[in-house]
């Protein structure tokens, strides 16, 4: 995948500095990718409105394939610099295909059993 640079409609995710737009990361998915909306998770013990801690989180976004018609998982470690040209800390393939959507994704009659652990 593409490190810089946006890579096309909703084919990107960003992270975006408001003092210095230099520090800047973004990250391009393949040309059939489609990020979803992103949601920020703060690290355990942070506290993320605190100025020195806002970027203590992990950013997960649902990441439909248009060519397979798969719905992937995708993490982001949010903390640092340069950390979005490493692409995701993780990516994990859902069980079932949801549609490409901007806010949110639903699937009537999906329901998942999850294990003890």
């Amino acid at each position: 995948p593409k490190t810089s640079g946006l890579g096309g409609p909703v084919g990107a995710v960003a992270k975006i500095d408001s003092e210095d737009t230099t520090n800047n990361q973004y990250f391009s998915f393949e040309p059939y990718e489609f990020p979803g909306e992103a949601i920020l998770v703060p690290k355990a013990g942070k506290t993320v409105s605190l100025p020195s801690e806002e970027d203590a989180c992990y950013m997960l976004v649902l990441v439909t394939n248009g060519k397979d018609l798969t719905t992937d998982v995708a993490i982001f470690d949010v903390e640092g610099d340069q950390v979005f040209e490493k692409g995701p800390i993780l990516r994990f393939p859902l069980p079932v295909f949801t549609p490409h959507l901007l806010h949110g994704s639903f699937a009537e009659g999906v329901t998942f059993e999850f294990g003890e652990s």
